[in-house]
This record gives structure tokens, C-alpha cells and sequence, in this order.
């Protein structure tokens, strides 16, 4: 067996993966966060390096459109709608239902 390992945060052309098995191990958590919410209904997802410019950012979408999430120190952010864990979201808002 042949183990090909790439610690790169792109990933190698499609034309490598054809044929193959892939294993991602995401240690940041955060694309398992991103697919988990995608694949529940969330339109898009944008990532931002502070605090700051997701509050500043949900500003420029009509109200009731934009969910926050994330954590700092473990804990979710106070003011954002969910934590950094697909456990934990709010998934019902995105469905619709809440």
C-alpha cells in the first residue's frame, strides 16, 4: 500500500484523486463545522478573522438572515447564535423552523 500524505492547506488536482481513497483530518475543526452547516441548509459561509468583522459584516445582511458561529478559549462567542461545533448548532433557523 502506497500512503501519499499533504499537509498543504489546498488540495492536489482533481486528476490525482481519481481512483483513490482520501482521508482529510481537519485538527481546526472548522471544514467539518463549514460541511456540517452546508449540508443542513446554510447558503453560504464566510470566514473572517475577527470577532469584530463577523459582527461588522452581519450588519451589511438584512436582520434575520445571518447566524454567527464560533468560540474563543473553548466557549462560544456571547452575542453569536452558536459555538464551533456541528454538535451545537441551531440547524432549525437554517430549516426554517425557528
Amino acid at each position: 500500500m502506497k500512503v501519499d500524505v499533504q499537509f498543504l492547506p489546498m488540495g492536489p488536482p482533481s486528476e490525482f484523486l481519481s481512483n483513490r481513497a482520501v482521508v482529510v483530518i481537519d485538527v481546526l475543526r472548522a471544514t467539518s463545522v463549514i460541511i456540517h452547516a452546508i449540508s443542513r441548509g446554510a447558503m453560504e459561509i464566510i470566514p473572517v478573522v475577527t470577532v469584530d468583522d463577523a459582527f461588522g459584516l452581519a450588519k451589511t445582511f438584512p436582520a434575520g438572515t445571518t447566524l454567527l458561529g464560533g468560540e474563543r478559549g473553548s466557549r462560544k462567542i456571547p452575542g453569536f447564535d452558536f459555538g464551533n461545533s456541528p454538535e451545537n448548532m441551531c440547524l432549525k433557523r437554517w430549516e426554517g423552523e425557528g
